[in-house]
């Protein structure tokens, strides 16, 4: 599919195992669906920011990695604080979130994104938790893609939105856009 490593990088949300199974059901899914794909320590605790920037920032460029992040609840809050992070510092080639808190952290995606979707929720039953959507940074002229669909929060466990999600890795992959 492609000669270039490929590396990805999931954040829980709040709580992390004990309230987001969801997220260890997808990371499992990646790696079965893609092998080849390092998927590190994942997933990583919501607030384990500075362990997945310094992750990236430590990735070889010889060949230049393709990267992923992704996150549910808190975990999808903090995907664009990673890309802030590393704007002018690293390319992410995909981010990928299930229903960003509205009470989390509200961020914009940066231009060092090249594609980012987010699926984000409006059912009443979540109370905000999963409504927030992601922005894109004013400079940041990729594609931001937010979808509602208004699952009980945190979503991740829905199969339909993993498999958007897996299809459109495996498009970067294919073509990665740098």
């Amino acid at each position: 599919m492609t000669t270039r490593p490929v590396h990805f990088f999931f954040l829980y949300g709040m709580w992390g195992p004990l309230t987001d199974p969801g997220a260890r059901v997808f990371t499992d899914r990646v790696h079965e669906e893609f092998p080849d794909i390092n998927v590190h320590q994942s997933p990583y605790r919501d607030f384990d920011v500075p362990t997945v920037v310094a992750e990236i920032k430590a990735l070889s460029t010889d060949p230049k990695p393709i990267v992923f992040v992704a996150g549910t609840s808190l975990g999808c809050n903090n995907a664009p604080v990673v890309g802030q992070y590393l704007d002018g510092v690293a390319t992410i080639h995909g981010m990928f979130g299930f229903q960003a808190s509205y009470w989390g952290a509200h961020s914009v995606v940066t231009k060092n994104v090249l594609f980012a979707h987010e699926f984000y929720s409006l059912n009443p039953v979540n109370m905000q938790l999963g409504a927030y959507r992601w922005p894109a940074a004013a400079d940041n002229k990729n594609t931001v893609l937010t979808d509602e669909r208004d699952l009980v929060h945190p979503g991740d466990t829905d199969l339909h939105s993993q498999d958007v999600f897996l299809t459109e890795m495996k498009r970067i992959m294919m073509n990665p856009g740098d």
